[in-house]
């Protein structure tokens, strides 16, 4: 059974969200923090269908941490597009507004070998994730001992070769930063929820709150 937790503690980590939001979404995040706030760290696992959510969210994150404390991470496929457009009209508007603020790169499945196309989808959608990229590009794929195909990073965009995305993004902040990294919180959103699931599961126990969305668009 979970811990008996001070109310007036819940209540104020509550009023770090968006108490407008709809009343399903409240309620699991009211009961994610139940579970959350006996371990260190803050956890969110939640759905949503409109990518402005992430950014209301977002606007009360800022009141507990500074822009350079919060990275966000997108997957690309049927989270910012689709076969031959974006995912929601307004997603070049959302993407820059967190672009402002936040570090923001891309967790793909994608191989390496979709690198230019992926570019080039980035170019005419006028998608950019090279300015808000943490880390150098790489000159070559990695192998990493834990997985069995060869990772690739350039230009903000990491290249998971349908692996487990939580294990790539662990994987490449420990490369960037070792264990010192500036992150106190990471937002990510993915359509699938076993991404998600796999980003909750490995952060969880650290000390870097995760915020993991499944998006399921309208």
């Amino acid at each position: 059974m979970f811990k008996i937790l001070n109310k007036w503690l819940v209540r104020d980590y509550l009023l770090l969200f968006n108490l407008n939001m709809p009343m399903t979404r409240l309620f699991l995040t009211a009961l994610t923090l139940l579970i959350s706030l006996q371990s260190h760290a803050l956890t969110i696992h939640t759905t949503i269908n409109d990518l402005n959510e992430v950014f209301n969210d977002l606007d009360n994150i800022k009141k507990v941490y500074d822009d350079s404390e919060v990275l966000v991470v997108f997957d690309i496929d049927d989270t910012l597009l689709t076969l031959n457009d974006v995912t929601q009209d307004d997603l070049p508007q959302i993407l820059k507004s967190i672009q402002g603020r936040y570090k923001t790169i891309c967790l793909t499945a994608r191989p390496r070998q979709l690198s230019y196309l992926t570019r080039k989808q980035f170019q005419y959608f006028d998608l950019n994730f090279k300015h808000t990229a943490i880390g150098r590009s790489w000159k070559r794929s990695r192998k990493v001992s834990s997985l069995s195909r060869k990772i690739y990073y350039k230009q903000g965009v990491m290249f998971a070769s349908n692996q487990n995305k939580g294990v790539v993004l662990d994987y490449l902040l420990q490369s960037i930063y070792q264990s010192h990294s500036p992150f106190k919180q990471i937002i990510f959103i993915d359509d699938k929820d076993y991404n998600t699931q796999d980003v909750y599961d490995v952060f969880q126990p650290s000390d870097i709150e995760i915020a993991a969305y499944q998006y399921q668009r309208k």
